[in-house]
């Protein structure tokens, strides 16, 4: 934990400032072009956006099944539990339905990026993403 607080992190100014300061190592370390680093950026500001779109569905969606599920559990109606069950289901269907979208975009926006790159440029990020991944202790 930080000085400033666990959910310091969290906040839109915070990500907007760590989005600026990847593409600036992204473009120092892969030797990017000005087209690359507008393209990078992109990327980088639409994933951002992206993420807050998911980050608000998934809190908008766990406070719709949470509703679903809790207050109309003790009110003695045949059949209410069932019904509940089924809108809990569908929310988080919905919910992942719009994850599975925004992910298809994201992916499609990143490999635009990748073509933009030269092969030496793709081996460098190859290698990067690699030895990041050891250092995350994710091996797979």
């Amino acid at each position: 934990m930080n000085k400033r607080g666990f959910f310091h992190r969290l906040s839109g100014a915070c990500q907007q400032k760590k989005g600026e300061w990847f593409v600036k190592r992204a473009t120092k370390k892969l030797e990017l072009d000005t087209v690359q680093q507008n393209q990078l950026t992109q990327f980088v500001e639409q994933f951002q956006q992206d993420r807050e779109v998911i980050e608000k569905a998934r809190y908008d969606t766990r406070r719709e099944i949470m509703a679903f599920l809790f207050e109309g559990q003790y009110e003695d109606q045949p059949g209410q539990e069932k019904t509940d069950r089924d809108k809990a289901k569908t929310a988080v269907h919905d919910s992942l339905m719009s994850i599975v979208k925004t992910a298809d975009g994201v992916m499609d926006n990143f490999s635009d990026f990748i073509h933009s790159l030269n092969p030496q440029q793709r081996q460098k990020l190859h290698n990067y993403i690699n030895k990041h991944r050891l250092h995350r202790c994710c091996l797979h």
